[in-house]
């Protein structure tokens, strides 16, 4: 009896009152959040990393990386977030995950390429086209990795809740999972990979970041497919009076920092 009870209390949070969301729709949203958030955090703090290795005597290089990385965010996320808010949701989407991995792909080549020939970093020259070319892709990674997780988590998660606020109530949770779980626990496994070697850690985030985007697309695509919602477009949202769920993605863009 008690057992009825808890799964018939658990359907209710799940499913809601209304419309229950298909389980193949949330299983594939929580393993895409996951493989961008797991490979953002990875390549944030493996970064550092790898300049460390490659700069030993100089934290300056690191901390200009950073800053710029940084300032990337802060001066042209909400720009670019407009930006992207114009376009389909699913090619808005793609376009990010390409302009995170992309980046990753080329960085880890460098990062490898400065391991292996350390002289094309030690004159003043290389050092400053090295970090210059490394910075860049990084402003690039976080403008993607950024626009992913907000047009996910503020306007993917609240379309796909359907207005229902136990639906939306179970997705924010368990995306927030996923982000600490992420942030705590990617750090950590690339640290480990580069205690033991950092040319196998470099490549060994340059193999993931490049075979995992497909994956990552292939079940985001499929929600998108699978959510009705998803595919109206917010101009139609808008005149039909229903544009709520899609507003959080626009001021959130405006807010982050």
């Amino acid at each position: 009896m008690v057992c009825h009870e808890h799964e018939a209390s658990e359907q209710l949070v799940i499913d809601g009152p209304d419309v229950s969301i298909d389980y193949n729709v949330r299983w594939r949203l929580y393993l895409s959040h996951t493989l961008s958030a797991w490979n953002s955090r990875m390549f944030e703090f493996g970064a550092f990393l790898f300049l460390a290795s490659i700069w030993t005597d100089d934290l300056l290089p690191a901390s200009v990386y950073a800053l710029a990385r940084s300032a990337a965010a802060a001066a042209l996320l909400p720009w670019l977030g407009s930006r992207l808010d114009r376009l389909d949701r699913l090619a808005s989407i793609r376009l990010s995950l390409l302009s995170q991995r992309i980046p990753v792909a080329l960085s880890c080549i460098g990062f490898y390429l400065l391991l292996r020939i350390p002289s094309a970093h030690d004159a003043l020259a290389g050092k400053v086209v090295s970090l210059s070319a490394l910075s860049i892709l990084a402003c690039v990674e976080k403008l993607g990795a950024s626009t992913n997780t907000i047009a996910i988590e503020r306007d993917w998660v609240v379309i796909i809740a359907s207005g229902n606020e136990a639906h939306l109530a179970t997705l924010n949770a368990q995306m927030r999972r996923i982000d600490l779980f992420c942030k705590l626990v990617g750090p950590l496994a690339i640290s480990l990979v580069d205690s033991y070697s950092t040319r196998v850690a470099v490549v060994g985030m340059g193999a993931f970041t490049s075979v995992s985007v497909l994956a990552e697309y292939i079940c985001i695509a499929r929600v998108y497919r699978s959510v009705p919602g998803l595919r109206t477009t917010r101009e139609r949202r808008d005149t039909m009076g229903t544009d709520h769920a899609a507003r959080p993605a626009v001021s959130a863009f405006g807010s982050v920092t």
